[in-house]
């Protein structure tokens, strides 16, 4: 048995696609932790519904300003560490909320979204080096795969360390983590690609990336817009899910269990890459749209029945992992070398961008209108996800 040991201790101190799953794994766990608690304490702290939204869309709207730093961070100080310094943010942000001021926050979030940002950016970008283009699509679903149970259980051990032990606990568990994160990347030693080494001149200006990105790479285009639509859905389940719980009466708990059960639908990366690889990209992003949006229909038809509108909310997230598992693929194949960092930076701001236009549409129609009208815009949005997927080449 012995004899297998140092060929496993070579696979996980090698990089590759199982060690970048790992990466993602501890980090994935640092942020889960803290996921369903910063939004029960933002409803603890602001009141209202469309005052978390407010909360939520102020710290979306910073961080995706401020991410337009990253690749210059990149060029200036090298990959190893901008990711360090991301990292670092991340495991260090509970100590601003554990002021419990909304200042702290606000301010918190914020720092552990910008530290997301770059822990990514960079994640990607080492994929890109290490991992050929025909294994992206064996690639990616396993590292969704290993994601999986750090959210399926992150959420619900998040709120359980923080109503059932102390709050200091969900906030240690979460610095423990990033520590974990950070110690396994410098164990991986990873080098730079030259094509991305120290900037030796000044950086080139955000805005020309951004036209280069947007207007004369329609494939990169379609890329961002399949997972700024992928995220929409995770943002409502990770935000407007547990107040939806609330609102309807039942337990902070179930508030955990909700966001831990969707996250959970990670593990079926695998099952969701073969389907991807036996029917193409595009009609398998096509379908987990269009099924999406189903589910949020049937939501609404049980939305004062809780406990079925959520098992339904459940199943539509099952379908739409095969977003998560196939649906940056588009962007992996597209992407050419040279413009790495820019054109990756620029892609990952789906996430700020979704969490954005979320909280500020919702925060304006929770105004006027009761929480239902987050799940019928989420249903609608998926339909015009599902129809302008069928842009996807069918080479990918």
């Amino acid at each position: 048995m012995n004899l297998r040991l140092p060929t496993e201790m070579k696979l996980l101190g090698s990089p590759g696609a199982i060690p970048f799953a790992i990466m993602a794994a501890l980090n994935s766990s640092s942020l889960a932790v803290m996921s369903t608690v910063l939004a029960l304490k933002a409803l603890e702290q602001v009141g209202t519904s469309r005052n978390v939204s407010l909360v939520y869309m102020a710290v979306a709207a910073g961080t995706l300003v401020t991410r337009f730093a990253i690749p210059q961070m990149i060029r200036r100080f090298r990959r190893r560490w901008v990711y360090t310094g991301g990292i670092l943010a991340v495991g260090l942000s509970p100590l601003l909320v554990a002021t419990n001021t909304i200042w702290g926050q606000v301010a918190g979030m914020t720092i552990q979204v910008f530290g997301g940002a770059c822990a990514n950016i960079n994640l990607n970008l080492y994929v890109m080096d290490y991992i050929a283009k025909k294994d992206f699509v064996k690639s990616e679903p396993l590292k969704l795969a290993f994601t999986g149970l750090p959210w399926a259980l992150g959420p619900t051990l998040g709120v359980w360390l923080y109503h059932g032990i102390h709050p200091w606990a969900a906030y240690i568990a979460a610095m423990v983590f990033s520590g974990a994160t950070l110690a396994y990347f410098w164990f991986l030693r990873l080098t730079d690609n030259p094509t991305v080494a120290a900037m030796k001149r000044p950086p080139p200006n955000p805005l020309r990336y951004l036209r280069r990105f947007f207007v004369e790479q329609p494939r990169l285009r379609l890329a961002w817009v399949i997972a700024y639509g992928r995220d929409i859905w995770w943002q409502v389940l990770m935000i407007y899910g547990p107040l939806y719980v609330v609102t309807k009466g039942l337990p902070e708990d179930y508030a955990g269990y909700l966001v831990s059960l969707g996250l959970a639908m990670l593990f079926l990366g695998p099952l969701h890459g073969r389907i991807g690889h036996r029917f193409g990209l595009r009609r398998s992003i096509m379908t987990a749209f269009a099924l999406g949006a189903v589910a949020m229909a049937v939501v609404l038809a049980l939305y004062h029945h809780p406990l079925a509108a959520c098992a339904v909310l459940l199943i539509g997230t099952g379908f739409t992992t095969m977003l998560d598992a196939v649906g940056g693929i588009p962007f992996l194949r597209a992407v050419h070398a040279w413009e790495r960092p820019e054109m990756t930076m620029v892609y990952t701001t789906f996430g700020n961008a979704a969490r954005f236009s979320c909280t500020a549409v919702f925060s304006v129609l929770l105004s006027f209108f009761p929480l239902e009208a987050v799940f019928i815009v989420t249903g609608l949005s998926m339909v015009i996800f599902a129809v302008l997927s069928r842009h996807v080449p069918r080479s990918m």
